[in-house]
């Protein structure tokens, strides 16, 4: 609520710069909708609007041009679409085939700790091409023996579009690792 009232309020004070922070990253979908309004709205009326975002879906619908940041040096700029290919691009290199998973309370019976991707022969990779095989794996920790377990890995793209949600097959764990 603090956000939408945030929101509220400095986009009804008429700043000449309407500076929005991942703000479409709270919120259900009337509240980003009311939010992508009201700055097309200020741009309309001539008002310069600083859209920060990973979100290249609302970044392309928004935006006319883009700026791409790395490090805090400009990287990029121009036309959206240029950006926000690069953008995509840009980063594929550093993208880790093993991700640390946020650890939660030990009250838990277990966690996920750790995902990986790998190829077909078990070797570490971040691009695949549509149909390419790839295995991953989920790795948890336990605290005591959970019976019927079942393991839920959702993907989806950058623009956060729903790909696929795999779901293993219920088993008794004690050590666990699923592939």
């Amino acid at each position: 609520m603090y956000v939408r009232l945030a929101f509220a309020v400095a986009a009804h004070l008429e700043p000449e710069i309407l500076v929005v922070d991942e703000v479409l990253a709270v919120g259900d979908a009337g509240f980003q909708k009311k939010c992508l309004g009201k700055m097309g709205d200020v741009a309309k009326e001539g008002r310069t609007v600083l859209f920060v975002s990973h979100n290249m879906v609302a970044v392309r619908k928004l935006c006319p041009s883009a700026i791409l940041l790395e490090r805090g040096c400009i990287t990029a700029e121009g036309p959206t679409d240029r950006v926000v290919a690069r953008y995509l691009t840009s980063d594929a290199s550093e993208i880790s085939t093993s991700f640390p998973l946020p650890l939660k309370s030990t009250d838990a019976r277990g966690q996920a700790t750790r995902l990986s991707i790998f190829d077909c022969n078990g070797n570490s990779k971040t691009r695949f091409r549509l149909g390419e095989p790839w295995r991953m794996v989920l790795e948890f920790e336990l605290y005591r023996s959970v019976p019927h377990v079942i393991a839920a890995v959702g993907l989806g793209t950058i623009d956060s579009v729903p790909i696929i949600t795999y779901f293993s097959k219920p088993k008794d764990w004690h050590r666990v690792l699923l592939c």
